[in-house]
């Protein structure tokens, strides 16, 4: 993907795959990587988005994830400094969690 996201998205769809997941649009908008999964006839029913993204623009992760069609935008892992010590770390993110899941229920995405 870092050498040619079109030649591999070329390449995964050749191999006989219809679905990706996303981690990561490499440098192009929402709309052009739509426009490369649509050419090779693939779709991206989820994404593996970033904490920090959903923290500092959750409309932009909303509006990206519609133009590229995603049904999920998903929280793969938090890194270690995101973990903190303690239960109240958690119960911070689970309240963020339920916002940020509300919003995107209203916008017709799943968060996972």
């Amino acid at each position: 993907m870092a050498v040619s996201v079109s030649a591999t998205l070329k390449l995964v769809s050749a191999v006989g795959f219809k679905e990706v997941e996303t981690a990561g649009y490499f440098d192009h908008s929402p709309k052009e990587f739509r426009k490369m999964l649509d050419g090779d006839v693939l779709s991206a029913s989820s994404a593996h988005i970033r904490l920090d993204l959903f923290n500092n623009s959750l409309n932009e992760v909303i509006d990206a994830a519609k133009d590229i069609g995603h049904d999920y935008v998903v929280i793969p892992y938090l890194k270690v400094e995101q973990r903190g010590t303690g239960i109240d770390v958690y119960k911070k993110l689970a309240e963020k969690c339920n916002v940020w899941g509300e919003a995107c229920k209203k916008a017709g995405l799943n968060l996972a």
